[in-house]
């Protein structure tokens, strides 16, 4: 036998073998059933071509008080804190995303941009309360609610403002909503609030709000001025504000 006899039986006999594991023999000497494409893990943890994001969450304004133990979510990925507040999440695939941070009363909502083999480090995540201080009256109705809203709109209490909000609402934090109302509104209240149940969908409540406001300058985008349509949900038996848009 010639060598490069031996070397294509030696390579036929490889393959061989790696076709074996990989997809198994006949079914009816094969126990184990073979090759299953849904046991893969996530593509990205056997290719490493996602990214890391990590962190480390504090109670607002104490960067000296870290909170363990809390969920980091990251689209279809999670995580807890550790005893120090660090997380490290690792193998998400390239993309924006939102960050939710929450546990107990706290929570932080924003965003994340993962990119491709490389460590996003968010530094110091401030976590702030989701519910309001303890000797603050949360009001018992949708209505009541907005009105809350705007007067601490009004007041410029972003971090009260974020109380009456759920955590999917476009990734709101205090820094988004002073973007959002500061450069266009003076000051603001209402004027009267409406309910729309034929506009009611998936267990949201629909309320038209017209306002009485001073403004700075109009908005870029829709009519200029404060969105009216305001959806409502109940969370943990709280109603907060979902969604506010223009209809």
């Amino acid at each position: 036998m010639n060598k490069r006899t031996q070397t294509t039986l030696i390579t036929l006999a490889l393959l061989s073998l790696l076709a074996f594991f990989m997809f198994g023999c006949a079914p009816c000497c094969c126990p184990w059933g073979g090759f299953d494409l849904n046991d893969l893990r996530d593509l990205n943890e056997l290719t490493g071509t996602g990214g890391t994001v990590r962190g480390t969450a504090y109670i607002k304004s104490a960067t000296t008080d870290p909170v363990p133990n809390v969920t980091v979510e990251i689209g279809t990925h999670t995580a807890q804190t550790d005893a120090d507040g660090g997380f490290e999440i690792k193998d998400i695939s390239p993309g924006k995303y939102t960050i939710r941070i929450y546990g107990g009363d706290l929570g932080y909502t924003g965003s994340v941009t993962v990119k491709k083999g490389e460590v996003t480090d968010l530094g110091s995540v401030y976590l702030h309360p989701t519910l309001p201080p303890p000797n603050t009256e949360y009001p018992t109705d949708a209505e009541g609610v907005i009105t809350a809203y705007y007067e601490a709109i009004n007041a410029k209490d972003y971090s009260k403002a974020l109380t009456y909000l759920t955590g999917q609402m476009g990734g709101s934090t205090e820094d988004s909503l002073r973007s959002s109302y500061e450069p266009y509104i003076k000051n603001v209240s209402i004027a009267r609030i409406d309910r729309t149940p034929e506009m009611d969908y998936g267990g949201r409540l629909i309320y038209i709000v017209t306002f009485t406001a001073e403004y700075i300058k109009q908005y870029p985008a829709g009519s200029g001025y404060l969105p009216t349509v305001h959806s409502m949900i109940l969370v943990n038996d709280q109603w907060k504000i979902q969604e506010i848009g223009t209809g």
